[in-house]
């Protein structure tokens, strides 16, 4: 496997990570492939160019926190208070609320990352009762298009440039705001994981945009 090659495959893990952490809160289901040693190694050994070593510390320990029911409890309530709800959320996340100024759900906003979906025959289990950009649906789409780059040498420069794109017009245009509202919240790894991410998607643009560039 070439350098390039390696760095394609971490970044398909670390997007995995991240997705996994922001779908619903930690649970014995998911605490397996968080562990995973790929995930470990894919932060580890790209820090020169996604810079995600602190990261791999923060998910370890919170990892093996995780060993503890009452730990895992604490890490339900949190995920429910700041991500579901019921009471009004800080920090919505839903791409459509920071694109509009009122924050409603289900707009155009939603309609053209649902486009975007399904150009890759994609298609939201929950598209009927939740919005098709959620954070976590938006990272699950990037975990896609990496696969795709990793798997498909024939679309590897298409998924590439759809990557960018999906960057610049979604994921990167609300996610720096959404960390800084999490950022001002008491929490245990939520407000931690969204920085990590902001740091992430901008690192992996710039990677992404050097290969175009090549």
């Amino acid at each position: 496997m070439n350098d390039l090659d390696f760095y394609l495959v971490c970044r398909f893990y670390i997007y995995k990570s991240f997705y996994l952490l922001f779908l619903k809160p930690i649970r014995d289901s998911s605490i397996k492939s968080l562990s995973d040693e790929f995930v470990v190694r894919s932060c580890n050994g790209s820090g020169d160019k996604f810079k995600m070593e602190r990261y791999a510390d923060f998910l370890a320990e919170i990892l093996k926190k995780a060993e503890d029911k009452d730990f895992l409890d604490k890490l339900e309530i949190e995920y429910t208070k700041l991500l579901i709800g019921p009471h009004k959320l800080i920090a919505p996340p839903w791409q459509s609320v920071y694109d509009g100024k009122d924050e409603t759900l289900f707009t155009d906003c939603t309609l053209n990352v649902r486009a975007k979906y399904a150009k890759c025959g994609l298609k939201v289990t929950k598209y009927l009762s939740e919005a098709d950009d959620h954070l976590a649906f938006e990272l699950n789409f990037m975990l896609y298009l990496a696969g795709v780059i990793n798997e498909n040498a024939g679309r590897r420069y298409e998924a590439i440039n759809d990557s960018v794109e999906f960057l610049d017009d979604n994921l990167l245009s609300w996610v720096n705001r959404f960390a800084e509202l999490l950022g001002s919240c008491d929490g245990i790894y939520l407000k931690q994981a969204a920085f990590y991410l902001k740091e992430f998607l901008q690192n992996d643009r710039k990677f992404l945009n050097s290969i175009l560039r090549a």
